[in-house]
């Protein structure tokens, strides 16, 4: 099961965390959720490889993301209305 999910919009900017992610804001220095949702996902989440599969249309299964608030194995997956991509990891 995912502990964090987040959900970006066709351009590529974060609309939506769940709680397990938003225990992890203060790791990559938001204090607040606020500070967060509507900026676009590489600014927010470094390295991240959403824009690819918004780009590609390709989910991205399985992977290693190391950030500020540690190493994740994270899923990206692009969603079936084509408008958001949905990141999640354990």
């Amino acid at each position: 099961m995912a502990e964090g999910m987040l959900l970006v919009d066709r351009q590529g900017r974060v609309v939506w965390i769940n709680d397990g992610y938003r225990r992890f804001l203060p790791a990559l220095g938001f204090e607040r959720e606020e500070d967060f949702i509507g900026r676009p996902v590489e600014e927010v989440v470094p390295d991240t490889q959403i824009r690819h599969v918004l780009e590609t249309g390709k989910s991205v299964l399985i992977d290693l993301l190391t950030n500020k608030a540690g190493t994740f194995v994270v899923s990206r997956i692009r969603c079936a209305t084509k408008r958001a991509c949905c990141s999640s990891f354990a």
